[in-house]
């Protein structure tokens, strides 16, 4: 026979068990909710990218930013409209409220306007040309691009 302590430590795991089962299948739903908005706003985006005034409101980002004028700011807004940026600010919300603008959600996210493509490898765009025969020689050191640039040149 079980005691009522048994009954009642039984029970109360069971109670447990059914609200973290329900507490993960809502995070579960809340993310797949995200998730789709996402895509929504993703869909939204690439249709807008041959609409000149188009609108596009990055709404809650840390920003980042190289302008003094500007400076850093924990949480801002950046409104595009058409490809300038357009404001900068704590809340922009007012920009949105007329159902013009494509609001993407930034928050735990860093904004650094102007700051496109930071992963371009400019400097060897400027080296490649002087390199005329580069992989023009399979196997060859003296005429490998990645060689020439990463290894003799870049350092």
């Amino acid at each position: 026979m079980t005691s009522r302590r048994g009954f009642l430590q039984g029970g109360s795991g069971l109670v447990a068990g059914a609200a973290a089962a329900r507490l993960f299948s809502a995070e579960a739903a809340a993310q797949e909710t995200g998730e789709r908005e996402d895509a929504r706003t993703l869909d939204r985006l690439e249709r807008a990218n041959a609409d000149r005034s188009r609108r596009i409101l990055l709404k809650g980002g840390t920003l980042v930013s190289m302008d003094p004028k500007v400076g850093n700011l924990e949480r801002a807004d950046v409104l595009i409209e058409g490809t300038k940026i357009s404001a900068i600010a704590p809340d922009l919300g007012a920009a949105a409220r007329d159902g013009k603008s494509i609001v993407v959600d930034a928050k735990d996210t860093i904004i650094s306007p102007g700051f496109c493509d930071p992963h371009i490898h400019s400097w060897e765009g400027q080296l490649g040309r002087f390199i005329p025969n580069a992989n023009g020689v399979p196997n060859d050191k003296r005429f490998n691009y990645n060689v020439i640039l990463h290894e003799i040149i870049g350092p």
